[in-house]
């Protein structure tokens, strides 16, 4: 399958896991004002949150390495955040490996959290094909 070009199961996870990190800094960000000063405005949104979440030095570190609990509450998807969204995507990702799943999840992102994802998303069909 790598000689086709088809990405395997491990290199579709790290794939996700790239996105994953970087689209949830990204939440809020519309396509069409996507500009440095909104931008910094969500980053320096997304630094306060996680900040004030924590007291301790050893649960900002925990915050940076965000993981999402192992099983998942259940969500209602018409109303779930891009949050819940993406951390039912990792769950189907990583820990069950179910792509065709966490591919159904992802395209319901929109903005810049679901341009983020667009190239894992093209990997997961070009796998899921083959």
């Amino acid at each position: 399958a790598l000689d086709d070009g088809v990405l395997n199961q491990n290199a579709l996870q790290d794939l996700f896991l790239q996105s994953y990190y970087s689209a949830r800094r990204q939440v809020g960000v519309k396509l069409n004002e996507d500009t440095l000063l909104n931008k910094v405005k969500v980053y320096l949104t997304y630094s306060l949150i996680t900040l004030t979440s924590y007291r301790t030095i050893e649960r900002v570190i925990e915050r940076i390495t965000y993981r999402p609990i192992s099983v998942p509450k259940p969500v209602d998807l018409n109303e779930a955040t891009p949050y819940e969204i993406m951390d039912l995507a990792y769950w189907c990702t990583i820990e069950e490996g179910d792509f065709d799943l966490a591919l159904r999840l992802v395209n319901r992102l929109n903005d810049l959290p679901g341009v983020t994802f667009s190239h894992w998303l093209k990997e997961v069909r070009i796998h899921l094909e083959s």
